[in-house]
């Protein structure tokens, strides 16, 4: 058995999976699960698009789902383009600078997402507590720059410190040299974005119950106002718990690999959930379109009355 310390770089480990059975059912998973999220995403992106209202007009729920939508997408691809090279070579990716690109452009949209979804729900506190919503400058760029900008910076570093490569199973941070960059930069980050806007749900949660007992109270446009705030504010709740379900699952992964190898079933349940975004985001995108036709359709008997 070769010892830890003659390790130099993730391409020393083992392939992981092919000594216990799990190689197959980790990638095929794996693949599957990206293949429907990305069907998703792209439906997603189609239908909002086939929309003529003006994209950043519309309203920020509708935006949000978009900006997921493409992160879910692009994270797909590349995610995939890595499991079907572990599938097809049983092998780790090579030359190495192409399982640091393929970790690269993968981190970028993780990272991206979680930070969205953070906006999200600090956004949504913002509305309940102050009344009012978040600014994100025109066209979103201050949101953009800081939920793109930020992962690009954090990645560069990783790439330029050589931390980047395969962990036995797919390529992310280096399974020998990247463990304390993987904990600084998406471990930690994922758990205290976990932990942050389950808080947020939690003290939202109980605004929207005191508030919905004061506005059954109250009649005319006060009322009429609060009502739509607060359906705004339980969709963006609905991205924060489809977020918790996807990456809860990784945040334990990454901390288990920290302190030791973690078994098959941990890395099995992880890549199933990890790669469904897509699809718990198009859950969320049938809700929100479901409520835009029934009131679209209310406005339109309304207005024929």
């Amino acid at each position: 058995m070769v010892s830890i310390k003659t390790l130099r770089n993730g391409y020393d480990l083992p392939v992981k999976g092919l000594d216990n059975g799990f190689f197959y059912p980790i990638h095929i998973v794996a693949l599957t699960m990206i293949t429907v999220s990305f069907a998703c995403a792209l439906t997603i992106l189609i239908i909002s698009f086939r929309r003529r209202a003006a994209f950043f007009g519309r309203p920020k729920t509708e935006r949000f789902v978009v900006y997921l939508a493409i992160c879910d997408g692009a994270f797909n691809i590349f995610h995939s383009m890595d499991h079907l090279h572990y599938l097809t070579t049983k092998s780790h990716p090579r030359p190495p600078a192409l399982c640091s690109f393929y970790s690269f452009m993968m981190f970028i949209f993780v990272m991206s997402q979680m930070m969205c979804v953070n906006a999200i729900a600090i956004n949504a506190f913002y509305m309940m507590y102050f009344g009012k919503s978040l600014y994100f400058g025109k066209n979103d760029y201050r949101l953009l720059c800081c939920i793109f900008g930020l992962p690009i910076c954090l990645l560069t570093i990783s790439a330029i410190l050589n931390k980047l490569g395969p962990n036995g199973y797919f390529c992310a941070m280096d399974g020998v040299t990247g463990g304390a960059i993987l904990l600084m930069f998406t471990t930690a980050p994922s758990i205290l974005i976990l932990v942050v806007n389950c808080i947020l749900y939690a003290l939202i949660w109980q605004k929207l119950r005191t508030e919905s007992k004061r506005i059954q109270d109250s009649i005319g446009k006060e009322a009429s106002s609060a009502k739509a705030s607060h359906r705004a504010v339980r969709t963006m709740m609905l991205f924060v718990v489809m977020f918790v379900i996807q990456w809860t699952a990784s945040s334990v992964f990454g901390v288990w690999e920290y302190i030791d190898d973690a078994p098959p079933f941990v890395v099995l349940f992880t890549v199933l959930l990890a790669n469904s975004g897509g699809l718990l985001n198009g859950f969320i995108f049938i809700y929100m379109y479901r409520k835009r036709v029934k009131t679209e359709n209310e406005t339109t008997m309304t207005t024929k009355a």
